[in-house]
């Protein structure tokens, strides 16, 4: 990075079991999944749920972007913003969609940055690899060797 460059900003969502609801008094409560002997906590032992399942996933995806640019040594902060607010964040950083939703409308998914370097917004794990590559090819190796690129495109749209 040159001196004097900002650090890049990754919007991410938090994992449902360290997501807090604030209730109209004010105060946080933890968020619960219901089941059939009533209200627990997400991701007991031996309790499916899926959206907790979601979540993860989605800490994943977030975790793999901050190991990409702790290897390509960029400085970055972590915007956390809940699932109900993901559309409205990725429309105000200026994010393309990554998808199509069922009836056609834009999906809008996390993770995705905004380098203020660059005033440049992306989404998508593999879209957010090819930036770094392509605007900062001198810090650290490649994250997306050119001859596998093909290759990556292919997986990403065949199962992504």
């Amino acid at each position: 990075m040159t001196p004097g460059a900002r650090s890049i900003y990754i919007y991410a969502q938090p994992c449902v079991c360290s997501a807090r609801r604030w209730n109209q008094s004010g105060s946080s409560t933890f968020l619960a999944a219901r089941s059939e002997r009533g209200t627990r906590k997400p991701g007991r032992r031996g309790e499916f749920n899926p959206s907790h399942a979601f979540h993860r996933s989605t800490i994943t995806a977030s975790l793999y972007i901050r190991y990409t640019l702790n290897i390509k040594a960029i400085p970055y902060k972590t915007i956390w913003v809940d699932y109900p607010d993901v559309e409205a964040a990725c429309k105000k950083l200026g994010a393309a969609p990554t998808g199509v939703r069922s009836d056609g409308a834009p999906l809008y998914t996390l993770p995705a940055i905004f380098d203020p370097n660059t005033q440049t917004a992306v989404s998508g794990s593999g879209a957010i690899a090819r930036y770094l590559d392509r605007t900062y090819p001198a810090l650290g190796p490649a994250l997306v060797p050119p001859e596998l690129d093909a290759l990556h495109r292919a997986f990403e749209a065949a199962f992504v």
